[in-house]
């Protein structure tokens, strides 16, 4: 497995396997991303056969990356291309020629991080802003040709690697990327990454490629040129000689710009990891669905409220209240149960995405239950019963002759 020779220092010129020819070729891409607004590009268009590149284990470092400012946008960050140049070889051929075998297409996977930090006074290293870890397949360089022997150099020039454009999906960061801001790009090889695998493995020989030329800053500029942000831990690969320290993510470094290339923006060599950052569309959250129907007290309710915009949307009842007996879902917005009381209800709905919100007013109508109908099995209701009838008769003659009696009593007892 062939690895680029490790420098002692960085004093005078960058430490990178510099390319051989700029014969174009296809980029390849590990995963498809619809295309969106560039925020931020330092690629090298058209691909060449490889660039200038730096490793994670040749140059012991576990992030490296640069401080960019992005066009301004209200955006989230969608996707980032991050153009590699890989010189793993899938067989090693003949100790005799150091020739490299490799089946067309042959990839292997390597995972990379990619985190996003604020800007500090004084150009410090801010909080974290967030990061995403994707694993993505990486092609082997091309087996050598005859022309490269003996050695593993491949096509007309003998390129030692090969370029490519790993592209990371970062639509689930739901993040938009402030300016300026510092990225950085981490992947795990045997010594080197955020975690050691301590094992050799094919990721020891991919490096984040660099442009050289300032023009390529197409979109976005350069922070500040002549500088990256990186953790070495070689004292000697820090343009200061490491006395800013080692091992620590630091920027690299603003009083020795001729390190990694001059301090004007328009001169070259000028070196940055090649990147760039696809900003998208945001999809406002706008309900759909149209007005809930009526129910009947004690019936089952169901009604599915819809809503466009970006996912993950949450509803709720933002005013007023539904027919109590009712409620909604917030993760799919279903509205269900059995209403308790009739009338007329006034509420309103919003739905909320990552980016916009929305709300609409609705008034739902509860009808009363159908009642039981009184069945009278007797006489109408305007007569009464034979026997109501004979007991107030009994009561009235019980009551008339008391009465007479006692009249009777009285005259009897006048003197």
């Amino acid at each position: 497995m062939p690895h680029i020779p490790k420098l002692p220092s960085l004093a005078g010129a960058i430490l990178v396997a510099l390319f051989n020819g700029a014969i174009a070729t296809t980029p390849a891409s590990a995963v498809s991303v619809p295309i969106g607004i560039t925020g931020y590009s330092s690629l090298v268009t058209p691909l060449p056969n490889n660039l200038p590149s730096i490793g994670a284990e040749a140059y012991e470092f576990a992030h490296l990356g640069n401080e960019i400012s992005p066009v301004s946008s209200a955006q989230p960050v969608q996707s980032a291309n991050v153009e590699l140049s890989t010189w793993a070889c899938q067989t090693q051929g003949p100790s005799s020629t150091g020739s490299c075998v490799t089946t067309p297409g042959a990839t292997f996977p390597v995972a990379i991080t990619i985190t996003f930090f604020a800007v500090g006074s004084n150009q410090s290293l801010g909080t974290s802003l967030a990061s995403l870890t994707q694993t993505v397949a990486v092609p082997y360089r091309p087996s050598t040709t005859a022309n490269c022997l003996p050695g593993s150099g491949w096509g007309a020039t003998c390129s030692g690697g090969k370029a490519v454009i790993v592209t990371l999906d970062l639509t689930s960061l739901h993040f938009v990327l402030p300016s300026p801001v510092i990225y950085t790009i981490s992947y795990n090889t045997m010594h080197q990454g955020l975690h050691p695998t301590g094992i050799a493995g094919p990721a020891d020989s991919v490096n984040v490629a660099l442009s050289s030329d300032p023009t390529n800053v197409t979109v976005g500029t350069d922070s500040l040129p002549g500088t990256i942000w990186w953790d070495t831990q070689h004292p000697s690969n820090f343009c200061d000689g490491g006395s800013g320290g080692t091992g620590v993510l630091r920027l690299d470094s603003p009083n020795v710009p001729s390190c990694w290339g001059t301090a004007n923006p328009a001169s070259s060599p000028f070196y940055v990891p090649a990147v760039s950052f696809i900003d998208r569309a945001v999809t406002e959250s706008h309900i759909t669905s149209d007005s809930p129907p009526a129910t009947t007290v004690g019936d089952r309710y169901y009604f599915h409220v819809v809503a466009t915009g970006d996912n993950p949307q949450t509803f709720t009842v933002s005013a007023g209240a539904l027919p109590p007996g009712l409620t909604i879902d917030e993760r799919s917005g279903a509205m269900t149960g059995s209403a308790r009381h009739s009338g007329h209800f006034m509420f309103r709905i919003a739905v909320s995405g990552p980016y916009a919100s929305t709300s609409t007013a609705y008034v739902m109508t509860v009808a009363r239950a159908a009642s039981t109908p009184i069945i009278n099995a007797g006489s109408p209701t305007s007569r009464p019963r034979p026997l109501v009838f004979l007991l107030l008769t009994g009561v009235g003659t019980v009551v008339t002759l008391t009465g007479i009696s006692w009249l009777f009593m009285l005259s009897r007892r006048r003197p």
